[in-house]
Formats: structure tokens, C-alpha cells, sequence
């Protein structure tokens, strides 16, 4: 079944849907006549775990490319003990991102499917990162934006929504320059606390398996891997 992606659709200017796998009961080629017939321009097509991936990945390549390995994170935050908090990190509330602020969405979309499927010609990646800061900033997808401040420069963010119980991590970056100074794990350690002080008894997050660094520093700070889903696009 192909679910219809209204916003990205319209975000995006042409026809886009998504197709998910999570059994081999599927004719992908009957999908994809489905998906010209009903003029799609492009699919996502997920795949619900690695043992699929590796049975259904040489059919996929005939027809798309693989671009995303999908890993989400989760962490227990419930007992977690009170730490100093930073004094660098502060919760934004300016009406509009500063100028590092958009610099650092893109950064924070580096291994992005977005950026990587050189499909894209109409400037997606840059687009779609910068409304979702901007709407983040708004309030509109995130409750809170926090960032780092050093010598009146936002150097680092990350973004948070609380939903039943559960902080979710939106778009997270540092300036590549301020690296290795122990940001993240600053900006981090105020986001534990500000989601505890909303009710929420874990934290979620997703990136994507190719960032190694990202992947090694959110274990570092206690998260799990709860699963890796596989992404191929299908331009029609």
C-alpha cells in the first residue's frame, strides 16, 4: 500500500508517497505501476529491519537507491540525577533563528537522505531543513529550542518535543569549529533535565547510521539502539 504524503507533496512540489515494509508479502512491482498510474514522482520506500533489507536489497536496486540507514535511539531519563547546569545554555526565545542558527540545521542534516539523493534538484535538503527550524522556533513542531551561547554566537542547538511521557530530539548540531569542547554533552545535559521537568520519563531520537560520530556520542551518553530501518527513494 502506498500512503499518500500530503505535506511533503506540497512541500515539495510534486507527488510523493511512502511505501513500508515490514513482511515479505509485498509485489513491489505491482506498487510501482500503482504509483505511475496514480502520477507519483517519488517514494519512499522503509524497510522495518536488517534481515529484510538484506533479503529484498538487490530487487530494490533495480528500481531505486538505497539512502538511509534510520537508527532511533532511546534513554531512560527517569532517575537520572540533577547535574550543574550549564550556564552557556540557554532556551531561545527570539521570534527568528539567527543566522548561525540556520547555519547550524543544515549541519545538522550533513548525512541527511535529503542531501545525499542527488535526485533532489529544487533545493530540498536547504528548504526543508530551514522551515524546520523556523517552525521549531515558532513553537509549531518543538517545545523547546536550546542553545548554546559562546561570546554572543550560537555555537550548538537542539531541539525538543514532549509528547506522553516521551522528550523528542529534533534537529541537534555544533559549529564544526567548537567541536571536541564538550558542547553537546553541555546542551544535553539541560535537555535531560528540562524534559524531566515537562514529565517525560524517557528520550527519543533518530539518526542516521552513517554518522559514526553521532551514533558513538548519543551511546556515550547512555542511549540504546532500539532499531535500524532502511530507506530506498524511488524517483517515477
Amino acid at each position: 500500500m502506498i500512503n499518500y504524503l500530503e505535506w511533503d507533496s506540497h512541500f515539495f512540489g510534486y507527488k510523493v508517497g511512502k511505501i513500508y515494509i515490514s513482511d515479505l508479502v509485498v509485489d513491489l512491482q505491482v506498487l510501482l505501476q500503482d504509483a505511475q498510474k496514480h502520477h507519483y514522482k517519488l517514494l519512499y520506500v522503509r524497510i522495518a529491519n536488517q534481515a529484510l533489507f538484506q533479503t529484498l536489497k538487490a530487487e530494490l536496486e533495480k528500481w531505486g537507491k538505497w539512502v538511509d540507514e534510520r537508527i532511533t535511539f532511546l534513554k531512560d531519563i527517569s532517575h537520572l540525577q540533577n547535574k550543574p547546569q550549564s550556564a552557556f545554555v540557554k532556551d531561545f526565545q527570539e521570534l527568528q533563528p539567527t543566522a548561525e542558527m540556520y547555519a547550524l540545521a543544515l549541519r545538522s542534516g550533513e548525512y541527511s537522505r535529503f542531501r545525499l539523493d542527488s535526485s533532489f534538484q529544487n533545493k530540498e535538503f536547504e528548504r526543508l531543513y530551514t522551515i524546520w527550524l523556523e517552525r521549531s522556533v515558532a513553537k509549531q513542531i518543538a517545545d523547546k529550542v536550546l542553545v548554546y551561547e559562546k561570546d554572543s554566537k550560537v555555537v550548538g542547538m537542539v531541539t525538543l518535543t514532549f509528547q506522553e511521557g516521551i522528550s523528542k530530539v529534533g534537529l541537534v548540531a555544533v559549529d564544526k569549529d567548537f567541536e571536541g569542547q564538550g558542547i553537546g554533552y553541555e546542551l544535553f545535559q539541560v535537555a535531560f533535565e528540562q524534559s524531566k521537568q515537562n514529565n517525560c520519563k524517557q528520550m527519543w531520537l533518530t539518526t542516521q547510521g552513517a554518522n559514526h560520530k553521532a551514533c558513538e556520542f548519543y551511546q556515550k551518553l547512555g542511549f540504546e539502539i532500539q532499531k535500524k530501518e532502511y530507506t530506498y527513494h524511488i524517483w517515477l
